[in-house]
């Protein structure tokens, strides 16, 4: 009877290893999958197709990118179907990989609900531009402080304005510059809430906690250092896109 537990023992974990061993095949193969697709149909690329096969894989398959910021864990809570798939990105970001609309919902549904940060992707068969979607849109999502962003078609316009060649340098010095400053952080808040109120004084000095006269000290500061006025539209955008940019960059 001994001898039938220990045999039983080495027997499980000899397949605990092959399981293992598996799946470390299998995230070397989503890894050059991820950095292949970022640039070109994965599906031009013989080795990688041929791989795909091995570990039946549909490289074609329609596919959506759940970018999680967190530990495996929140995801080992999850009840997930055998063609949904995990990915370390990070030591900070897991991938959920999934062909599913269905587990999209119950996906989401469960990670509102633990209140997880997170960011979703579009549909797409690139599998390296869907998860390029869905971090920008979880970093972007935090930037904000705005986890209403959730969808990369959410702040898609704001990712091409990101990439576009804007001169911002000065308006992203004077960020910088501002982190080393005893008042920094509030007037960076107030420049964040101001934006997020529609340039309402009101509405902004409540959310804030501040008095009119406050907010509208701290306004006129920032207009001094920046030489930009957060009450005049096309300034406030250079703030705002400055601002974007200097905290997108930050997040890299």
């Amino acid at each position: 009877m001994l001898k039938t537990a220990v045999e039983l023992l080495l027997q499980q974990k000899q397949e605990n290893e092959q399981e293992h061993e598996i799946e470390k095949v299998k995230q070397r193969f989503i890894y050059r999958w991820i950095n292949v697709s970022k640039y070109q149909n994965p599906q031009l690329d013989s080795e990688l197709v041929e791989e795909a096969n091995r570990l039946n894989i549909n490289l074609a398959k329609q596919r959506l990118v759940i970018a999680i910021a967190g530990s495996s864990q929140i995801i080992k809570n999850l009840k997930l179907d055998q063609e949904t798939i995990i990915f370390s990105l990070t030591n900070h970001i897991e991938l959920i990989i999934l062909s599913s609309k269905h587990q999209e919902t119950y996906i989401q549904q469960k990670l509102e609900h633990q209140e997880i940060e997170y960011g979703i992707s579009n549909w797409g068969n690139l599998l390296g531009r869907l998860a390029e979607q869905a971090v920008t849109t979880l970093r972007l999502s935090n930037i904000f402080g705005k986890p209403s962003f959730r969808h990369y078609s959410q702040v898609s316009f704001i990712k091409q304005v990101l990439d576009s060649d804007l001169n911002l340098i000065a308006v992203n010095d004077q960020y910088e510059a501002l982190l080393k400053r005893k008042d920094g952080k509030e007037l960076i808040d107030t420049i964040r809430e101001f934006i997020k109120c529609n340039m309402s004084v009101n509405q902004t000095a409540h959310n804030l906690f501040v008095h009119r006269n406050t907010l509208n000290n701290r306004l006129l500061r920032i207009k001094k250092l920046f030489e930009l006025d957060p009450k005049n539209t096309e300034d406030l955008f250079q703030l705002f896109i400055g601002y974007i940019t200097f905290y997108y960059r930050q997040t890299l």
